[in-house]
């Protein structure tokens, strides 16, 4: 047995900062970017994007203001995500907003999940 136990990071932390990740990439900001404009370090931003720390309120409500999104995105269940957009679509919000935008795209890039977590 180790004399360092493993923490174990959860499910909605892991979910927020891959998805954190695939917005910022998206808009074109560096994690140092986007660590400045939230008043944290680098290394934060880095550890919650990779899945190596908890995502406190604070964080993802600095990323939500920074990304132009709302926190629910991050932190929301797949099928919450597709009918949210869904719902922009039929009111005919979709395709002038960043967040549709991006919303869009992330939908496009992989017709078999909801979000798709990997850089292209």
């Amino acid at each position: 047995m180790s004399d360092s136990p493993v923490k174990e990071i959860s499910s909605l932390s892991l979910m927020a900062g891959e998805r954190i990740r695939v917005v910022r990439t998206r808009l074109g900001l560096s994690q140092a970017e986007l660590a400045e404009r939230m008043d944290e370090r680098q290394s934060v931003v880095s550890e919650i994007e990779r899945g190596k720390r908890e995502i406190y309120l604070r964080h993802l409500q600095a990323a939500a203001e920074v990304l132009g999104m709302p926190e629910a995105w991050f932190v929301a269940r797949p099928e919450q995500l597709r009918a949210a957009i869904d719902a922009l679509i039929e009111g005919g919000v979709a395709g002038g907003t960043a967040l549709t935008e991006i919303a869009l795209a992330l939908l496009q890039d992989s017709p078999d999940r909801s979000i798709n977590l990997i850089d292209n």
